[in-house]
């Protein structure tokens, strides 16, 4: 057990937890090449929410809306709020 996925999605969906560890095991060996298992493992723990949390690792990044100060600080940008240190104001 690594981050309890298969144990959360059988509790959810009222399944046999044996039932959904041979479904990753049958997904990580049929589909794309042997990641498929992993893959959905990974996107499950991000996308289902632990015990007794109301928002999975996901949805509590998009509630945070961490875009919104994406574009208030550019270290790269070439504009400068006011004239060059030691420029003539005119």
């Amino acid at each position: 057990m690594v981050a309890g996925v298969a144990a959360g999605l059988a509790e959810r969906l009222d399944l046999d937890i044996t039932a959904v560890r041979f479904g990753f095991v049958a997904a990580s060996l049929i589909l794309l090449g042997g990641i498929g298992g992993p893959l959905l493992y990974a996107a499950a723990w991000a996308l289902v929410p632990e015990d007794g949390k109301a928002n999975s690792i996901v949805s509590g990044t998009l509630e945070a809306k961490p875009w919104e100060n994406w574009g208030k600080y550019n270290p790269w940008s070439t504009s400068t709020a006011g004239p060059p240190p030691g420029a003539a104001n005119s």
